[in-house]
């Protein structure tokens, strides 16, 4: 791996055919980026990402940062080495480990058999810098900035961050639903805030014009230059526990973005404090969360990208219809159409494929919803990962009001994957390069 103290070994080792440089220029309210090189998870050699404050102050460093962020997880399709023009110790250490996480995973759960099919020639890319920068101190008791979509974990987030009484306030990166689509998210997310009375920023971009299908989108890294901006104390996004699930017989971490580990490395390179205070509980744990506490603000609820607010028939709805059905919920009195057919019954039953990621999760929601035997984990709270949390202490006052707390690993989902919490605090401190 490369050494991060090695300053100009990025010039002197890697040829320019291996090089993808990178132009970084911040002006006024965006920045923008300009490579020299095709990546295979994007198309063109551009990205602009335009906020709503001035972000010039924002140091180069940070920029590149998140840049790198963006692109670790097409940049892991590649052979080549990416490099800035600075960062810092920490940036540079933090984005190769990262970058790490996601060429193990292959490109995460989605990817994982299709691998050497798609990428034969594979061995691993780098990132590198030609100066290595001081890192620059922040006032950081700014307000804290919850990213938020209107799905169930932006609202729960947020919802959580005003109730404890916290300075805060909201984002939303725009562009990744269609203009219909966009219209109601843009005009309910205003009746949410001015009913929280909560402050909100928009961001801008063309990154959902020039990622490709495989390639993954975080939130809470383009929320990174506000955060700067409002010297924000942390940045909270709602990920639940099953994104830190491993594939049986590896380390392969299923989704390294948005897991414990992956908001780590942000945190430590960054120098801002990144988390996810719903990250005990499962996705059926958040949306239960949600109608207990926060029952009032569910018909703000927009989790999917196709409808308004709901299509019936992709990944996101049967999750939601079956988390809220198997909570008790009318699910015709909040938007989902009735079952199409006599046979939706057996259908989701026997294809839990429909779920999407989460099919062990809605099989014992299913199991739940028909009185059968569950594991109960589903409506519960993992121990470990309410202690790792930011700020977990209060945070932990909510969410023990409504769940009980497990402390066991499952080690076979039955799908291929485990959660092993028992491990996580090691993998924490010793960082992922040291356990793969």
């Amino acid at each position: 791996m490369y050494d991060p103290m090695l300053e100009g070994f990025i010039q002197n080792q890697v040829g320019e055919d291996h090089m993808i440089t990178i132009k970084t220029e911040i002006k006024g309210n965006m920045v923008k980026y300009t490579w020299n090189k095709r990546l295979k998870g994007l198309k063109g050699k551009t990205l602009w990402v335009e906020y709503d404050v001035d972000t010039s102050n924002m140091p180069r460093h940070l920029a590149n940062f998140m840049f790198g962020l963006i692109v670790a997880d097409p940049l892991s399709w590649e052979n080549d080495t990416m490099v800035f023009d600075e960062l810092t110790k920490d940036g540079l250490g933090c984005l190769q480990d990262f970058l790490e996480m996601y060429y193990h995973s292959k490109g995460g759960g989605g990817l994982t058999h299709d691998w050497g099919r798609y990428f034969p020639k594979v061995h691993g890319a780098s990132f590198g810098a030609t100066k290595l920068v001081e890192s620059d101190q922040r006032e950081d008791n700014g307000p804290i900035l919850c990213a938020n979509g209107l799905g169930k974990d932006g609202l729960t987030v947020s919802s959580m961050t005003k109730e404890l009484g916290f300075d805060m306030r909201c984002f939303f990166v725009d562009g990744q639903f269609t203009e219909k689509v966009m219209v109601d998210r843009l005009d309910t997310m205003n009746k949410y805030y001015n009913m929280r009375d909560i402050e909100s920023n928009i961001i801008k971009t063309n990154f959902f014009k020039i990622k490709g299908k495989w390639t993954g989108f975080n939130a809470y890294f383009f929320g990174i230059p506000l955060a700067y901006h409002y010297d924000s104390e942390a940045i909270l996004a709602g990920v639940s526990v099953h994104q830190n699930k491993t594939q049986i017989g590896s380390t392969n971490i299923y989704s390294p973005g948005e897991s414990m580990f992956g908001f780590n490395y942000v945190t430590k390179g960054s120098g801002i404090p990144t988390s996810s205070p719903v990250r005990s509980l499962s996705l059926y744990g958040v949306q239960k969360l949600l109608l207990d506490r926060y029952r009032d603000v569910l018909k703000y609820q927009r989790t999917c990208g196709l409808g308004s607010p709901w299509c019936n028939e992709c990944a996101k709805c049967y999750r939601q219809h079956l988390w809220m059905a198997a909570y008790g919920i009318e699910t015709t009195s909040i938007g989902f159409g009735p079952p199409n057919s006599a046979d939706r019954d057996f259908y989701w039953r026997k294809n839990l494929e429909v779920y999407g990621f989460s099919a062990n999760t809605a099989l014992n929601a299913l199991k739940k919803l028909y009185g059968d035997p569950y594991e109960t984990w589903i409506e519960e709270a993992n121990k470990t990962a309410l202690e790792l949390t930011w700020k977990g202490k209060d945070f932990k006052e909510i969410i023990l009001d409504h769940f009980d707390v497990y402390d066991y690993d499952r080690d076979d989902d039955g799908f291929g994957w485990m959660l092993q919490p028992s491990r996580w605090r090691v993998w924490l401190e010793k960082g992922f390069g040291e356990i793969i």
